[in-house]
């Protein structure tokens, strides 16, 4: 036998599909892989216990209607050696199987650490995927083994001989009910998003909602407040002319039996919008008046002047609101442009500029 050091993965896919029924239920779906004449995965003449294997028995499937959420996954496992061939049992390393479905997946593990090991297996209750619908769900199969001793192959002349010298097994045990009875999982990719100062909400559908919660909090504060309810299957919303300030939101997915967790959104700043117009105009020969047009939410506003047609912007000065003009007088003879921007306590607009004026 060749020997060297070697993970070993496998893999089988569990394929849980659902026929049309017009009666709701709940139960148990069972895929067993124990105790079989046929095991689902077995090693032969040539290959090695690093060699991928995948399941003989290929998808299997669970009889159940849309909205059949999963209340919990057990899953068991187990290799055997052969004594004709693996005359010391298995070989030491971490023996692995992982579950996996819709991105997620959770994992357990039995280690050999002896010799004298001819069957090592064990079980785990999986809550990471409860709240899923079992319809039509895939779920794959990894087994893995790492941290391996040696790595073997059955070479014999006799192929029968090495015939199951190393087998895995497994059972995967799913209990789910019907979603009327189940409150929903939170909705995912809850997003806020803004243009100028209308602020968007989305949220992710939730398959068993009826509708959805939708609270504000203002300003990086710890409260909640302004509660909000729109039916399924709305997942977003529009808030117009928004005041300048931070805001942060959250949604939870609802049913008659219940509503989920909150899901956040991320923070979202409101600056002021800019002065529609700043208009210069030369009064009185020799005085210069400015106005700009007033911003709902403004605090005070930032004025700066260029001078000459220079590229630069010097002397800021702030004005508070309500003050919406300035008049310079005795100004100098030179050309003259200004810029102005709102401000306010997150923070100030882009500037809007004026046109040129020549005191002469």
């Amino acid at each position: 036998m060749n020997i060297k050091f070697r993970n070993i993965v496998l893999s089988a896919t569990l394929i849980f599909m659902a026929l049309i029924s017009l009666k709701a239920h709940t139960g148990e779906c069972v895929i067993d892989r124990f105790g079989l004449s046929t095991p689902p995965m077995t090693w032969n003449n040539g290959s090695r216990v690093g060699d991928a294997k995948v399941s003989s028995f290929g998808p299997g499937s669970c009889n159940v209607l849309p909205g059949s959420i999963i209340k919990e996954v057990r899953m068991s496992f187990s290799y055997d050696s052969k004594p004709s061939i693996l005359t010391a049992g298995l070989i030491w390393g971490t023996y692995r199987f992982t579950l996996s479905t819709s991105g997620i997946q959770a994992s357990n593990e039995a280690i050999v650490s002896g010799s004298g090991f001819r069957q090592i297996g064990t079980s785990a209750v999986f809550s990471e995927f409860n709240g899923l619908d079992l319809h039509n769900l895939t779920f794959s199969v990894l087994a893995q083994q790492t941290n391996l001793s040696v790595n073997l192959r059955c070479r014999h002349n006799n192929r029968s001989v090495c015939e199951k010298y190393m087998i895995a097994e497994y059972q995967v045990n799913i209990e789910y009910e019907n979603a009327s009875m189940v409150a929903p999982i939170p909705p995912t990719n809850v997003t806020a998003s803004a243009s100028q100062d209308d602020i968007t909400i989305s949220w992710s559908d939730v398959f068993n909602a009826t509708y959805y919660n939708r609270e504000v909090s203002l300003d990086d504060g710890i409260t909640w407040t302004n509660q909000k309810q729109y039916f399924a299957p709305q997942t977003s919303v529009t808030f117009n002319n928004q005041q300048p300030r931070t805001y942060k939101y959250r949604i939870r997915a609802c049913n008659d039996a219940g509503c989920s967790g909150w899901r956040q959104s991320n923070s979202l700043v409101i600056l002021p919008n800019s002065p529609g117009s700043v208009t210069a105009t030369v009064i009185n020969t020799n005085s210069i008046n400015i106005s700009w047009a007033a911003v709902t939410g403004a605090t005070h506003y930032h004025r700066e002047v260029s001078l000459d047609a220079g590229v630069s912007f010097t002397n800021q000065k702030t004005y508070n609101a309500p003050q919406t003009q300035v008049t310079f007088d005795n100004q100098q003879t030179r050309s003259y442009q200004y810029r102005v921007r709102s401000c306010a306590a997150v923070g100030c607009s882009a500037w809007t500029y004026s046109n040129n004026v020549t005191v002469n």
